[in-house]
């Protein structure tokens, strides 16, 4: 980011911690965690499908070349976002024999180490701050995918019970739309049916920690009209695009 001149952003890095890692990844491949794995097919593909973003991003590409309209969608900072009580919540209804290795992981706040550099021309040394995290999942554990994935399933079916239309496959934090062009050539009614698909899923999501960041993008086919301006503002703004999808 730094050579293209633009803005830098601040990522913290984590691989984790053996011993819990071992025992994380160990209970995911018993026979109630790969059941859990399963029970979120069909709708996760970034979890328990192999190809999973290879299979999304082909089928895109050919609903595209058919007429649909695609809509992009990504989560601000999911992980690190996502409100640890609706995480339990979400593992003992889903996952409970895995509930008590969960608490001991996320029912407390996780100390985090930042590491604070003397500035550009300064000769001390760095200097370090503690802060201990409440929300979000732990980097580099794994339950921290299946945790999200987990919280997430309910806003996701939902979404795709309410809209049987519009084709909703999700890459963990990642949950793309693929409408079909309209059989009596009303643009709109896809539109306002995408728009309020985006206000269903902010209703379901915000209250778990999740909120979409500006990065979503509606990619409409060449020969589509743009959205009326109603769709274009307010907080499930519709951001469209031509010849998006390459």
């Amino acid at each position: 980011r730094v050579l293209e001149g633009l803005k830098r952003k601040i990522r913290p890095i984590n691989n984790g911690v053996w011993t819990s890692k071992t025992a994380t990844s160990l209970a995911l491949k018993t026979p109630s965690g790969k059941a859990l794995i399963a029970s979120l097919q069909p709708t996760q593909l970034g979890m328990g499908a192999r190809g999973g973003p290879e299979i999304l991003a082909i089928l895109a590409q050919l609903l595209y070349r058919r007429g649909y309209v695609i809509a992009t969608q990504d989560a601000a900072n999911a992980f690190n976002n996502l409100e640890r009580q609706a995480l339990l919540d979400a593992i003992h209804a889903s996952w409970p024999e895995a509930l008590a290795l969960f608490q001991l992981l996320y029912s407390e706040p996780s100390p985090v180490l930042f590491r604070i550099d003397a500035q550009e021309g300064s000769a001390g040394p760095p200097s370090y701050r503690v802060i201990n995290g409440a929300n979000g999942t732990r980097m580099g554990c794994p339950f921290g995918g299946v945790g999200y994935n987990v919280t997430l399933k309910d806003t996701y079916a939902q979404c795709c019970e309410t809209f049987p239309e519009i084709i909703q496959y999700a890459l963990t934090d990642d949950f793309p739309a693929m409408h079909p062009p309209p059989s009596d050539g009303d643009w709109q009614k896809v539109y306002e049916r995408l728009h309020q698909r985006l206000a269903l899923f902010d209703s379901l999501a915000n209250p778990l920690g999740i909120v979409r960041n500006d990065k979503g993008r509606l990619l409409i086919p060449p020969d589509a009209p743009m959205p009326d301006e109603r769709f274009l503002s307010g907080p499930q703004a519709l951001r469209p695009v031509r010849d998006g999808l390459v």
